[in-house]
């Protein structure tokens, strides 16, 4: 006889009955049937308003589903009290899996209210001064390169200053009425962005990895802060050269002969050397395997009205690779010129070959 068992729509077996069963078995095919649909809907007190295609794609919540006339239950996370259906704000039984959206290339703006999944890659090394973000919403951005994020009305970063980023750092971006907000930043090297009592900011990190002419920060510099602190560590020329800098104005270095002669040379009031170099000028540094380490200060640089302060000390290996000389001395830029950033370089025009640089804001005493 043509009669199966089962509690599940995928154990009927569509030839039953069969011609020649009994008529009498007809109630026991009904019951049947009764059970596996009462198995399948355990929940389903009322009518359904999900349509076939609905059901085939999974699209399981529309317009209607928020309507009065959806019963109370629970369906996964949508939940309803017959009156009114809400998502719950408590999971439980099971894990939220998100996904990771396609990566957005920096820009000026950047857009995560189209972000197709709420971790995005972002590359490219363009500057961002603003990010769009639905109000509430959260996404979690991984930066694939070196940019700077630009505190602003429409970006709102931690202690209100510029963020440069290095690859791998991570940000939390929540949207709210007051903008975008950065509400958590993790550097890819796990050090803080501030330091020394919040009052210095890291800004940028430039490695020596293979011999270069320049390191160049041109655009760093805002009127966020009042000085910058420069942190040169190991750096070594590939012949014995002595290090200078230049400052830029607009992006652009000036070459010009607006520089006092040297450091150390605190009562000079000339202003006609065309860099200010790091040393006295008794002597150069050498290419040794003992590197310097030098701090570096650039004062006054938001001025239009006066020169800027250039201070440096530290010590260094004299060219005949035996006597060590302090550093401790004042420069200056006399340009009423904003500063925007500096170029470290050697005089006689050598090579860098090692060495870290590090660039730090100094807040407003306002």
């Amino acid at each position: 006889m043509g009669l199966e068992t089962g509690d599940y729509i995928s154990d009927l077996v569509d030839t039953n009955p069969t011609p020649g069963d009994p008529k009498a078995q007809g109630d026991d095919h009904l019951r049947l049937i009764k059970k596996v649909l009462k198995k399948c809907f355990p929940n389903i007190t009322g009518p359904m308003l999900v349509a076939h295609d609905q059901v085939a794609s999974k699209d399981y919540v529309d317009q209607a589903a928020f309507s009065t006339s959806l019963p109370a239950q629970v369906l996964g996370f949508l939940r309803s009290t017959g009156a009114a259906a809400s998502f719950g704000t408590t999971h439980a039984g099971y894990a939220q899996n998100e996904v990771k959206g396609a990566d957005i290339a920096s820009a000026a703006t950047i857009n995560l209210t189209t972000a197709t999944g709420n971790l995005v890659h972002v590359t490219g090394t363009t500057g961002i001064t603003a990010i769009t973000i639905p109000v509430g919403a959260e996404r979690e951005l991984i930066f694939d390169g070196a940019l700077t994020l630009t505190h602003s009305a429409a970006l709102l970063l931690p202690g209100a200053a510029n963020i440069a980023t290095q690859a791998g750092d991570r940000a939390t971006v929540r949207g709210d009425a007051a903008g975008a907000i950065v509400t958590h930043y993790q550097r890819a090297d796990g050090k803080a962005l501030a330091v020394d009592g919040q009052t210095h900011t890291l800004l940028g990190t430039a490695v020596v990895a293979s011999p270069v002419a320049q390191i160049d920060f041109l655009n760093i510099f805002t009127a966020t802060y009042d000085k910058y602190v420069i942190e040169v560590l190991g750096v070594q020329p590939s012949a014995a050269s002595m290090l200078a800098l230049r400052a830029a104005v607009a992006g652009a270095v000036v070459t010009t002969g607006l520089y006092s002669p040297m450091l150390g040379n605190a009562t000079s009031s000339a202003s006609t050397a065309v860099f200010a170099q790091m040393g006295s000028g008794a002597g150069n540094y050498t290419p040794s395997s003992e590197a310097p380490g030098i701090t570096i200060e650039l004062r006054n640089v938001n001025s239009t009205t006066g020169p800027k302060g250039i201070g440096a000390r530290g010590v260094f290996v004299h060219e005949n690779n035996t006597t060590r000389e302090g550093i401790c001395g004042e420069s200056f830029f006399n340009s009423n010129s904003v500063v925007t950033g500096f170029r470290l370089f050697w005089n006689t025009g050598v090579n860098f070959t090692k060495g870290t640089v590090r660039v730090y804001g100094v807040r407003n005493a306002a």
